[in-house]
């Protein structure tokens, strides 16, 4: 990764801060979940031993106001991380040595060439990166051994989507998947083993399987969401394998692996879709399988307005809730709980 050069020396005015107007809540519970922060329009989140990074985009796109956020895990205020201003919308974080990376993505009159930056853990200026060959619009990204995993949603063929890779040292970027039946990749997540990545499409076709030959209806308005695996140990380009697609995935934003369990923020589609957190337990499942069936609810409904933002620390999943301006805490020791209190539940 070589410096692009930084996108200017101007400090964040009163007026940006005030723009932001980001606070930490008084921690008080909603319902199972715990309100931890009020920020503007939360976009992505990240989750170190005992930081929270949170990503807010408050202005139109394009408009030079994203700020990058860290928050202690155990509690206390949020710091201003870009002392110059981000002038794209944020939507992916990852930490790379002592620094962030920060995938935005592109407004229509920004050339494509500028697409990653770094900020430094501890808060400074923001550096712009070459990116090559230039990518369209990135969303999610991850690390996992040697290399950092970038979701470009509009890229490749007819653009469908590409999952690309980069070393961590710099360098060019790599195809690690693209076109069909990627439709509008978002969210992406690393087995631990670093042999396979997980990707969430917002939406696109039902899709027949081997195991389901003939398209299932999808009774909703608009197109199903989509879960992929994308194996990394044989060979690259890699075939998207699909797990789950429709039924409760309406419009999935994000998504994070917890041992062998898929949790998705997604964030609904009409009044009898709301927006939710859903879990897939991924044992048992082989390629070629539809795995739809499996999905669980987590959390659904209020107080969710678009939860679009996904992070795990410690036993706690933490919810950016992009249209309703918040950040929760939700324990995944209480899920038993939140499924028993849900309709149909034994």
């Amino acid at each position: 990764m070589r410096p692009k050069g930084q996108t200017g020396t101007v400090t964040l005015s009163l007026l940006m801060l005030g723009l932001a107007g980001a606070s930490p809540s008084s921690r008080q519970p909603v319902g199972q979940l715990v309100h931890i922060a009020t920020v503007p329009e939360p976009v992505t989140l990240l989750a170190s031993s005992d930081t929270l990074y949170i990503a807010s985009a408050p202005c139109p796109r394009g408009h030079g106001c994203s700020f990058v956020y860290s928050m202690p895990l155990a509690g206390g205020g949020l710091k201003v991380l870009n002392s110059t201003p981000l002038d794209r919308t944020v939507a992916g974080l990852a930490i790379t040595g002592n620094e962030l990376l920060v995938a935005m993505r592109h407004p229509p009159t920004v050339p494509e060439d500028s697409s990653l930056a770094t900020i430094p853990l501890a808060g400074g200026p923001v550096t712009l990166l070459d990116v090559e060959p230039p990518t369209v619009d990135l969303a999610r990204v991850t690390t996992a051994g040697d290399f950092i995993y970038i979701v470009d949603s509009e890229a490749g063929p007819n653009g469908s989507g590409v999952i690309f890779r980069m070393p961590r040292k710099g360098g060019p970027l790599e195809v690690v998947a693209q076109g069909p039946p990627l439709r509008d990749p978002v969210g992406i997540a690393a087995s631990k083993a670093g042999d396979a990545l997980y990707v969430c499409d917002y939406n696109g076709p039902i899709v027949p399987t081997p195991s389901a030959p003939a398209p299932r209806p999808h009774n909703d308005p608009g197109e199903p969401g989509m879960i992929f695996r994308i194996p990394l140990n044989a060979g690259l380009p890699a075939t998207p394998q699909l797990i789950a697609q429709g039924g409760m995935l309406k419009n999935p934003a994000d998504l994070v692996l917890v041992g062998n369990t898929l949790y998705v923020a997604d964030e609904g589609a009409t009044a009898t879709s709301p927006p939710g957190i859903y879990r897939l337990p991924l044992a048992g499942w082989t390629p070629g399988q539809d795995w739809t069936s499996h999905l669980e609810v987590v959390y659904q409904g209020k107080p969710f307005v678009e939860p679009m933002a996904l992070a795990y620390r410690e036993g706690n999943l933490y919810i950016g809730d992009d249209g309703g301006h918040a950040v929760y805490r939700l324990p995944l020791r209480q899920e038993r709980l939140l499924e028993a209190a849900r309709p149909g539940a034994p």
